[in-house]
């Protein structure tokens, strides 16, 4: 489906995966530089599973994805185009696939709602995640740096310590201290 898509591609992403995280993110790189715009809201719980935030999410950033993070994903949702949207509805790993197909509707008007919907109320993801070591300021500029900016993201998107701290790839005790600094 979204191999035909030629404008847009918009999506909550949430596990359970039946792929392994970011197994098509070559695929969805080329589309990007093909001009064809993702916004994708991440689930908590997919910004925090172990690697997927550096090995993943940020790479998608990095190439043109609009991210952005929500404490809780309502359902897994792609759009295409505002033509067609599909909606998985089981993903067991090693299961069977199955989904909803949904075509010019009613019911596609409402996923375009509810998707906007979310997409305002979600934070935005940063676009890196350790640049710096300086102590959360740029040197000389008196701003947060990127790590700090990060860790502020996360932490308005609900995420828990632990898992900032396997976002990251630090310790919680370190994510504890960044917090409270």
């Amino acid at each position: 489906m979204t191999t035909q898509a030629q404008r847009e591609i918009r999506a909550f992403d949430r596990p359970p995966y039946v792929d392994r995280p970011g197994s098509n993110l070559d695929e969805q790189i080329k589309r990007q530089r093909r001009g064809i715009a993702h916004r994708v809201i991440y689930d908590r719980a997919a910004v925090a599973w172990p690697g997927r935030l550096a090995d993943d999410i940020l790479h998608s950033v990095r190439a043109g994805e609009q991210a952005r993070v929500r404490t809780e994903l309502p359902l897994k949702l792609v759009i295409c185009d505002s033509r067609v949207a599909i909606i998985p509805i089981s993903s067991a790993p090693g299961g069977q696939l199955a989904a909803y197909l949904v075509k010019s509707s009613p019911m596609l008007v409402a996923l375009e709602a509810l998707f906007e919907v979310e997409w305002e109320r979600a934070v935005p993801l940063p676009l890196t995640n350790r640049t710096a070591a300086d102590g959360g300021l740029e040197s000389g500029t008196g701003e947060p740096d990127q790590e700090t900016r990060s860790l502020v993201s996360l932490l308005a998107a609900g995420l828990t310590d632990a898992a900032i701290a396997r976002a990251q790839g630090w310790s919680e005790r370190t994510t504890q201290r960044l917090s409270t600094a």
